[in-house]
């Protein structure tokens, strides 16, 4: 998930709007909050088309949710592996309660509603992968997209004075530019700049629907034009390739 468009972030915004998921997943969603203290808001089951490969694929709300779910070499095995395992044991109960009610399984009617046939082999759903990907950094560039030009102008213009040269503000990021290397430390600790988080912060909440954006994770960095004209020929190009 990288894209407004993308549409596991449009189910995860009409879940955060109120909408239930599949009882299965509305329950692994519970226990993994609860369990890992982790805010997970949408899970999809998803297959390869090529491999025929099986996942969860979790929606985290934030960088902070991902951090806690990853060791040093990547994702957490043992985690996978519980979140895996507790879908199965969810699985078997809730297919066990529709075959009490004469109904079909759940697994048959969720695959009937990913129009897959039924008789795939319900041993893939055994040992799935697991994954992950955070909705507040998508969310957040959707936000930055829409926030009032003339607002960020109008606080770009305030605080664009003294040896101030240029201002970026962008999703989570304020980026001030000084003219020479010499001055950034100087205006680094210069407490003024703290003020600009707060009034871009109050631009941002804004258009944040869900009220997930937090002032703290708003990063202020400090860089000058000389090193954007010493080591990038003064490209903005070149800049954030």
């Amino acid at each position: 998930m990288y894209f407004s468009t993308d549409k596991l972030y449009k189910l995860s915004k009409e879940t955060l709007r109120g909408k239930k998921q599949e009882i299965v997943f509305d329950k692994l969603v519970n226990w993994t909050n609860e369990r890992f203290e982790i805010n997970v808001i949408y899970i999809e089951f998803e297959i390869d088309k090529k491999d025929n490969k099986h996942r969860l694929h979790l929606i985290l709300e934030s960088q902070k949710d991902y951090q806690k779910i990853l060791s040093k070499s990547g994702y957490d095995k043992e985690i996978q592996s519980k979140i895996s395992k507790k879908y199965q044991e969810l699985l078997s109960v809730e297919n066990q309660n529709n075959i009490a009610q004469n109904k079909n399984t759940f697994v048959d009617k969720f695959l009937l509603n990913l129009g897959i046939k039924s008789n795939i082999n319900k041993k893939s759903f055994k040992n799935i992968w697991v994954c992950y990907s955070v909705f507040l950094t998508v969310y957040a560039n959707e936000i930055s997209g829409e926030l009032s030009k003339q607002k960020i102008a109008e606080l770009i213009k305030k605080y664009k004075k003294d040896n101030v040269w240029e201002i970026h503000m962008n999703s989570f990021y304020i980026t001030i530019f000084v003219e020479k290397e010499n001055q950034i430390e100087k205006n680094r600790i210069n407490p003024i700049f703290e003020k600009i988080k707060e009034e871009y912060f109050e631009i941002v909440k804004e258009k944040d629907e869900f009220g997930l954006f937090k002032k703290e994770y708003i990063n202020l960095a400090f860089d000058s034009k000389e090193n954007l004209e010493k080591n990038y020929e003064g490209n903005w190009y070149y800049y954030y390739k």
